[in-house]
């Protein structure tokens, strides 16, 4: 990696943008057009408000609302399984091991990004953060991807618990 910032923070372009390149190995967008990490940094100069995708080639990106996403958070953190989920605007989206995304598809609330042509916003992105990053805070090694098997049965339950908050006329975030 050429960036001596480790962990990368949400608002470190460059730390950020090597970690998705360097470490993670991902293809990064912006709208339809490849970029290379350099071009990256020019098109955030030029507008702050730029859009930065990666390709759902490696991954598939499950995204369900945002609160029952915190809750799975809370789910899986009391499990002690770290999933990497990126919290955007109304949504979590979890990362799970590529092609197993569909098992979960059928869920209330459930979108699925899978495949070369599907993309998922990244930070530094206005409004996107990592709950749980892609690699680990204490050393430049990506996480392993879990599977929909593992994952599935937490946000199931989120989604349960949301669905029925919000029918009993719980407080929407």
């Amino acid at each position: 990696m050429t960036t001596s910032v480790w962990p990368p923070r949400t608002r470190d372009r460059s730390a950020l943008v090597h970690a998705y390149v360097d470490l993670l190995g991902w293809t990064l967008f912006v709208g339809s057009d490849p970029v290379q990490p350099g071009e990256l940094e020019d098109a955030f100069t030029s507008n702050p408000n730029t859009v930065l995708l990666a390709s759902c080639s490696s991954f598939d990106a499950v995204s369900i609302p945002y609160r029952a996403a915190t809750e799975a958070l809370i789910r899986l953190e009391r499990k002690e399984l770290s999933v990497p989920c990126l919290l955007s605007g109304e949504r979590g989206i979890f990362l799970v091991e590529a092609g197993s995304g569909h098992r979960v598809a059928a869920l209330g609330g459930v979108e699925v990004a899978a495949g070369d042509a599907a993309r998922m916003i990244l930070p530094p992105t206005v409004g996107a953060r990592w709950d749980t990053p892609p690699w680990r805070r204490s050393e430049r090694v990506p996480v392993k991807l879990h599977n929909t098997d593992v994952v599935g049965p937490f946000l199931s339950g989120a989604l349960r618990l949301f669905s029925h908050s919000s029918e009993a006329g719980g407080a929407a975030c």
